[in-house]
């Protein structure tokens, strides 16, 4: 692959998987040196509050609801990392981008590929990545929003790829890039359908390595709260009629995370002796057998539904 390719290829997987945007779970960003999120977390925004706010403030208040939904990467990290084994069978083929025609389902899976595209770098699957990251980039295309990465992003992104900080805040300038392009196009509702794609997604590859897994069992009982973040971040977009479905579907996923408690104790946080903020608190996690089947039924006919 030439070093442009590779450099594209990079920047696709930062990108679409969102893995170097932000946290999962709602903690702090993984980034070196992190600024201590705020005190009022995503659970506690009030979606109504949004309404006849400033662009500032509304941005600001997407951004909170944004930065406690977990990056698929880190996702297919940790699946990597607890010995599962690498499965082809449980990802979207990439076949499937003819069958993507109208722009709801192309902002959809486009979310989809990215997640498919994070898991296949994980297990370092290069022929694999490149498919994905070819699906990617022709959905991008397809969307109008191919030209958000262009030269300049693409040498910003070669020259400060050993920083985290810098890269963070590239990749997350250019998640606003590319939501102000869907705005202009007077599509702004396609960001929320990327996202929820790569959620369900990543939800979806979990769950396919479970079994025996308990650190992932817990990761997925963990996003009781992400989702619903997710559902609230939804509720910030315009046109509701588009995303209605996703909505009413994430919904009713919400209700079979209902049984699943966790309790957290209080945030606590410190500086180490690098002058570094730590931000701590344990939780612990419940999730039935029967809790956890039914999240997996779930999440396994939304993501049928939308790869269709």
């Amino acid at each position: 692959m030439s070093a442009r390719k590779l450099t594209v290829f990079t920047l696709t997987v930062a990108f679409f998987s969102g893995a170097v945007i932000f946290s999962s779970c709602g903690d702090a960003p993984k980034a070196e040196n992190p600024e201590p999120m705020p005190e009022e977390t995503a659970q506690e925004v009030n979606i109504n509050d949004l309404e006849g706010a400033s662009v500032s403030s509304r941005k600001e208040t997407i951004k909170k609801i944004f930065y406690t939904i977990p990056a698929p990467m880190e996702m297919a990290s940790l699946i990597k990392s607890s010995g599962a084994d690498y499965d082809s069978d449980v990802l979207n083929s990439v076949d499937n981008i003819e069958n993507y025609i109208t722009k709801k389902q192309q902002a959809i899976n486009l979310g989809v590929y990215g997640a498919d595209l994070s898991y296949t770098t994980m297990f370092e699957r290069t022929k694999e990545s490149l498919y994905f990251f070819s699906a990617t980039k022709a959905l991008a295309e397809d969307l109008g929003v191919g030209g958000v990465i262009d030269d300049n992003l693409i040498t910003r992104v070669e020259a400060n790829k050993e920083q985290k900080d810098s890269l963070l805040s590239i990749v997350s300038d250019t998640f606003w890039s590319l939501n102000a392009k869907f705005k202009d196009d007077g599509m702004e509702d396609y960001s929320a359908l990327l996202i929820a794609g790569g959620w369900i997604e990543g939800l979806y590859l979990a769950s396919n390595h479970v079994e025996g897994n308990d650190e992932l069992r817990t990761r997925i009982a963990e996003q009781k709260y992400s989702l619903d973040d997710l559902v609230k971040l939804i509720g910030t977009y315009d046109n509701q009629d588009n995303l209605a479905d996703m909505k009413a579907d994430l919904e009713a996923l919400q209700s079979v995370f209902a049984d699943v408690e966790i309790n957290k104790s209080k945030t606590e946080t410190s500086k180490d002796e690098n002058g570094t903020t730590v931000i701590g608190g344990a939780s612990s996690v419940t999730m039935s057998d029967e809790t956890l089947a039914a999240v997996i039924s779930k999440i396994t006919e939304l993501r049928a539904k939308y790869i269709q």
